[in-house]
């Protein structure tokens, strides 16, 4: 790098000497990236606002059994034998 080379002079001198459908081709390239992911973001955040939506007017939640363990380390697998209803 002490002898004065510039990268950012050899990449422009580069460009300028390409053949010009070629920077057509790498700016369309760079327009369709661009294009494409602002597109993916946009629909991403449009499907994660219909999702909170759908969540807001959903029915309750219907109260579920019990959890197995609760806090207090204690198992409950079935309720007692005496406890049940025996037709």
């Amino acid at each position: 790098m002490a002898d004065g080379y510039d990268f950012f002079k050899d990449v422009l001198f580069t460009w300028r000497s390409t053949a010009d459908w070629v920077k057509a081709m790498g700016v369309t390239a760079f327009g369709i990236t661009t294009i494409s992911l602002v597109t993916a973001w946009l629909d991403y955040r449009l499907r994660r606002y219909q999702l909170t939506l759908a969540d807001k007017h959903s029915a309750p939640a219907v109260e579920a059994a019990p959890p197995a363990i609760s806090r207090s380390a204690v198992v409950e697998l079935a309720p007692p034998i005496g406890s049940r209803n025996t037709p």
